[in-house]
């Protein structure tokens, strides 16, 4: 069974005749059948009626507009795209006409400036007016020294569904979505009298305007007459003025101590973008990353080189960029949501099928030797294609800190896993459980072993040396009741 797109927002539109729409903006499916309505509507209206594309010439030229074509295809399918689209909002969730879409992609500091190549003079003009005339004169990441942004891509409403308030509902969408991922700042060139004014609505400021006669002198190219200009507007996300660094509170329990002392605890999920991530990634680093059988039998720990080169991937989040990650981690229970002890955490990706595989650029024999492991247990069993699920929850690591170690943490933490499966309908939950503390955890919380390596083949297979206990890996899942 397939997990719904999350939905960000309902809300109702009356149209001139009177008739009232009831609409949604929601996650575009990642499915042929409506990316290739989106495709449609950018082509046909977003393409020939967006200015900078318009003065660059583009829906003048077929050989252009085959080029944009194949452009906006691959972007439609890109993993750091984040896209959502309006549509009807029905009782059977079936997505009929697309009204209209919002795009927006994922970029981090250290990401490379990106290069294109066209074929068409177009094209060309087109990215040499974006890149020298826009980017050149307002970068927020650079003037908010953002790590991780949103950058616009596109909104579009289809001509028929037109000032019904679709454009402005997707800008205050955009300002949902980067406030569940920590982004504070969220800009945008506005380039046409609509989207203009909807930003203004939504409280949105200019902080950047580029006249079109000065572009049209610069690029010689031929603007239409309104708007006089374009606008870099940018909205501002109030993060922790408003909200906590908790996304969301997921369970309550208490555990007692050897020495009688009781402790109450609790499991929150978090803001990726906060100090308490921070946190997340410094466990991960000074435990599971030399405790782990895997990483023990790659001999990662032992190399200097190895352990600062994981380190690195991890420090730069780039364990957080496979998928849609989900940190949920375990902390006390006293009420306080800004200063969060991290006792131990989990970490899993919501991943899709048409998701390409990661590309990591590991150098060091120990790293790639882990990496030669992870994707042989990853071909070994996938539970993505035994149990045909779209999308998944992929395990990134279990984690608790070892004075809290032998208190159900680690079971608290699987227990979660299962309701966060149960909240995207997502039937089975997976993970190689590969130390003795996750196997026992994982079978008092009712996991089944579904697939069972030993050690000792692995260790042939593979040329390395695994510590003596367990003897062996184990595959287990957990059957979640939708």
């Amino acid at each position: 069974m397939s997990a719904s797109p999350k939905v960000w927002s309902k809300f109702s539109a009356k149209r001139k005749d009177g008739s009232v729409l009831n609409l949604r903006i929601m996650e575009m499916p990642r499915v042929p059948s409506v990316q290739e309505k989106v495709l449609d509507l950018l082509m046909t209206y977003f393409v020939p009626e967006e200015h900078t594309m318009v003065a660059a010439g583009v829906a003048d030229s077929e050989e252009a507009m085959q080029e944009m074509s194949e452009f906006q295809n691959h972007a439609l399918n890109m993993e750091s795209m984040h896209i959502v689209i309006c549509c009807s909002d029905t009782e059977d969730d079936q997505i009929g006409d697309i009204m209209g879409c919002s795009m927006m992609m994922f970029v981090r500091k250290e990401d490379p400036t990106p290069e294109f190549k066209f074929r068409t003079k177009e094209m060309e003009k087109v990215m040499e007016i974006v890149m020298e005339g826009f980017v050149a004169s307002y970068d927020e990441m650079k003037v908010f020294d953002l790590d991780l942004g949103l950058i616009a891509r596109g909104i579009s409403v289809h001509p028929k569904y037109r000032g019904l308030g679709i454009a402005q509902e997707f800008l205050r969408t955009r300002r949902l979505i980067c406030k569940e991922y920590g982004i504070p700042i969220n800009g945008a060139w506005m380039t046409a009298i609509g989207t203009q004014i909807a930003a203004e609505r939504d409280g949105w400021e200019t902080v950047c305007e580029l006249q079109h006669a000065d572009l049209e002198k610069k690029f010689n190219v031929k603007y239409a007459e309104e708007p006089p200009s374009t606008k870099f507007m940018i909205a501002r996300i109030q993060l922790l003025l408003d909200m906590s660094v908790v996304l969301k509170e997921w369970s309550k329990f208490s555990v007692t101590r050897k020495d009688g002392s009781v402790l109450k605890l609790r499991t929150v999920q978090i803001h990726l973008d906060s100090s308490v991530m921070d946190n997340v990634l410094q466990c991960y680093l000074h435990y599971f990353m030399v405790e782990e059988t895997n990483y023990i039998a790659a001999r990662i720990p032992e190399s200097e080189e190895a352990m600062e080169e994981v380190a690195e991937f991890v420090r730069s989040r780039s364990v957080l960029t496979d998928g849609e990650p989900h940190v949920v981690v375990c902390c006390f229970d006293n009420g306080d949501d800004e200063n969060i002890e991290v006792l131990g955490a989990s970490i899993m990706a919501l991943v899709r099928k048409d998701n390409p595989p990661p590309q990591l650029e590991l150098k060091s024999k120990e790293s790639l030797k882990l990496m030669e492991i992870m994707g042989s247990l990853m071909e070994i069993y996938d539970e993505m294609k035994v149990f045909n699920l779209d999308p998944c929850f992929s395990d990134r690591g279990l984690v608790v800190c070892p004075e809290y170690r032998g208190l159900g943490i680690a079971q608290e933490l699987l227990k979660v896993r299962r309701l966060m499966c149960k909240e995207y309908g997502i039937p089975i939950n997976g993970a190689w459980m590969t130390s003795y503390g996750t196997q026992k955890a994982a079978e008092r919380d009712g996991w089944e072993t579904v697939c069972e390596l030993q050690y000792e083949d692995l260790e042939k297979k593979f040329n390395v040396t695994y510590p003596r206990n367990p003897p062996t890996t184990k595959f287990m899942i957990a059957r979640i009741p939708l």
